[in-house]
């Protein structure tokens, strides 16, 4: 007995004599990991502060051509000469400007790309169509380009004459000067390299070539995010920062290298053995420290848990097993839990059982006793009573969650209780569920009476059902729509003949009869009959075309906005503003689907402002890379944020309480019409303040 204990207290002292060792370990070792960390931020700070000079040195130097070059293109006497297509005039002044220091090669070319002055060159036509693109923006910016196995700075800006506060562009100038070490700070240093990109990278200089192999492996990864700046350790003796200047097409054109010796291996080689002397002194000097301290404090404590063990086997409030193969009080305290597990194992089970099975159904189940107070539930019964702690239900009564009427609750007690659609009301929405009190047994045992009920979430199916109820209905409408479509389509086309005919008559007596007034009214009156009968008319035509073809969204919006100025109240009472962008792309859509999603909209915006002050709505189209978008915007009453999610769903509305409240199917019709076009829509809303939806359609 007494050799087991003794060998428990070794077993025990040399685990912590491992556990001593690894966290002094990891102490000291941490400690050297900082000084490197140190170390590495020290030679990221050298490297950065040189690389931050070069670029200050190297900006200097583009900014100077960038500002020779808008002196050049800003002289008026140039531009006179470009407008008046002048060859030797504009010869004469960018002549003048030859002796310049910043001035090299010098070229002028018009709008369409045409030289005016300079000379041909291979390197300058690979970028010309780029630049004149970026010119006629105004947007232009000077780039780095490598040529020969030489680097060279491209500065251009456009020209532009302005007359009656118009801009039109002339055509771009451009200054081309090469790159240096000594123009940029690089020849300063020897540790400084101007080199021209290329794959692999090629130099001349021996220490680069040293370096070469490893730059040429990490560079890739720099590369594909477009840093400018960068900062690579190659290896544990040299460091790199790099500059990298790009070219027009975004495509690396030159580096500038500047490489750094590091301190690290040096650190390291006499940092190692001072670090494992620490390790073991610290190690030895606590173990010694713990080992006489353990013998004296540990066993006691021991002792005090088994007997503390010894009581909970009496009151039971866990399960637990260890194995029998030590003495002294450990035995006891292994004996005590071995009785435990022998008592609770089969409950344990039993009740293992029943709280997986119940935790994983979507039922939810409830065990009440006979007033309804709530003892026990699964998580499926908080889910559907939208409650997120245990302590919201436990102890509750049924009614606070589920109300029941007096008649059944006796039902209830007496015999089983189904309730198949019951409505229960939560804040901002509803659910329905199927309520059943299964078979009541009333459990005679020293406790009381015990029921049990179980609770099924039916919302969705209902909410399923009315969604396609309404949906029927909806297609009921839009067929009785398009027979009356088609009906009034005929009777327009007949009305044409009659109006026409009374305009032309009272056009015949307006020739004799100038003055009388009243004719100007008739004919007035005629031509705007007209016009709203060749609207609808052409509406009606669009409309009933089902095909997919190109559709001017401009013409569309104007078409559907004109036919909505028979809206008395949006006639009289909205005020429309529109800002639709000129040249967009047309669109492959059915016309049908694009009007009925555009309308939707509008009718949404008109109807959320009906109680408001200011009813404006703002109409708006642009165009982005790859969407044209159609942007409603309204002064209403808008969406509270936590409805904003729900607006899209089938049969969900806004208006269930005003008059004109609908089956909540219009934004869902848009959604479903948008996204079948491989679009989306989008909505934006304050209280209060308005709302903004926007339809998104690729073209």
């Amino acid at each position: 007995m007494k050799k087991k204990k003794r060998g428990l207290q070794k077993q025990i002292l040399a685990l912590y004599f491992l556990f001593t060792f690894s966290l002094v370990f990891i102490l000291i070792f941490s400690v050297w990991q900082l000084t490197k960390l140190g170390i590495s931020e020290f030679e990221y700070e050298r490297i950065s502060r040189t690389l931050t000079n070069l670029k200050t040195l190297q900006l200097d130097y583009t900014n100077k051509l960038n500002n020779f070059t808008s002196e050049i293109v800003t002289n008026p006497d140039l531009i006179t000469s470009i407008e008046n297509q002048d060859p030797a005039s504009i010869q004469s002044i960018l002549n003048s400007y030859d002796d310049h220091p910043l001035a090299s090669y010098m070229a002028l070319f018009d709008a369409n790309g045409t030289m005016l002055y300079g000379e041909d060159w291979e390197l300058v036509e690979s970028f010309l169509p780029e630049m004149l693109s970026l010119a006629k923006q105004n947007t232009t910016q000077g780039f780095s380009a490598n040529f020969s196995n030489k680097i060279f700075y491209f500065a251009y800006a456009p020209l532009y004459s302005e007359n009656d506060h118009e801009k039109t562009f002339l055509g771009l100038f451009l200054n081309v000067s090469q790159i240096t070490p000594s123009e940029i700070g690089a020849a300063q240093d020897p540790q400084i390299f101007l080199l021209p990109f290329s794959v692999p990278l090629n130099t001349e200089q021996e220490i680069l070539k040293k370096i070469i192999p490893e730059l040429d492996k990490k560079l890739p990864a720099v590369l594909k995010t477009k840093k400018r700046e960068s900062v690579l350790r190659l290896n544990v003796e040299t460091a790199v920062g790099l500059l990298i200047n790009y070219n027009i097409f975004d495509e690396p054109a030159s580096l500038i290298v500047y490489i750094y010796d590091r301190e690290f291996n040096k650190f390291s080689s006499q940092s190692m053995i001072f670090f494992f002397l620490i390790l073991a002194a610290s190690s030895l000097v606590i173990v010694s420290f713990l080992s006489n301290w353990f013998s004296r404090k540990i066993m006691r404590p021991i002792k005090q848990i088994s007997e503390k063990m010894q009581r909970v086997e009496k009151n039971p409030l866990g399960i637990e097993y260890i194995e029998d193969e030590y003495g002294g009080e450990l035995s006891n305290m292994v004996s005590a839990f071995s009785s435990m597990n022998k008592s609770l194992v089969e409950y344990h089970k039993s009740l293992l059982e029943y709280k997986v099975l119940t935790d994983n159904i979507d039922i939810g189940v409830m065990w009440m006793d006979s007033k309804m107070n709530i003892l026990i539930c699964n998580p499926s019964a908080m889910d559907i009573l939208e409650l997120i702690s245990r302590d919201e239900i436990i102890g509750k009564n049924l009614s606070e969650f589920i109300h029941l009427d007096e008649g059944l609750l006796s039902m209830a007690h007496e015999d089983s209780l189904t309730l198949p659609r019951l409505e229960i009301n939560f804040p901002g929405k509803k659910k329905f569920v199927k309520f059943v009190i299964l078979n009541i047994k009333a459990v005679d045992d020293t406790i009381g009476l015990r029921m049990v009920a179980t609770i099924t979430d039916i919302t969705h199916e209902i909410n399923e059902k009315r969604a396609r109820e309404a949906l029927e209905m909806e297609i009921i409408k839009s067929n009785k729509l398009a027979e009356i479509g088609r009906r009034v389509e005929g009777v327009v086309h007949n009305m044409n003949s009659p109006l026409n005919s009374i305009l032309g008559y009272a056009q015949l007596i307006k020739k004799e009869s100038k003055d009388n007034a009243d004719l100007d009214k008739i004919i007035d009156a005629a031509k705007n009959i007209s016009q709203s009968v060749k609207t609808l008319l052409r509406k009606v035509q669009q409309d009933n075309i089902s095909m997919m073809r190109p559709i001017d969204i401009n013409q569309l919006i104007g078409q559907e906005l004109e036919l909505l100025e028979h809206n008395l109240f949006f006639k009289h009472y909205v005020l429309l503003e529109k800002n639709l962008f000129k040249d967009l792309p047309t669109v492959k859509a059915v016309y049908s689907d694009i009007s009925q999603s555009f309308t939707n909209l509008v009718n949404n915006a008109i109807e959320a402002m009906h109680d408001s002050k200011e009813r404006n709505i703002w109409v708006r189209t642009y165009q982005t890379s790859d969407f044209i978008a159609i942007e409603v915007r309204d002064s209403g009453e808008g969406i509270e944020e936590k409805y904003q999610s729900k607006i899209f769903e089938p049969y969900y509305t806004s208006k269930k309480e005003k008059a004109q409240g609908g089956f909540g199917l219009g934004l869902a019709i848009c959604k479903n019409i948008v996204e079948r076009y491989g679009g989306y829509i989008t909505v934006r809303s304050e209280q209060d303040k308005g709302s903004t939806f926007t339809i998104f359609l690729p073209y």
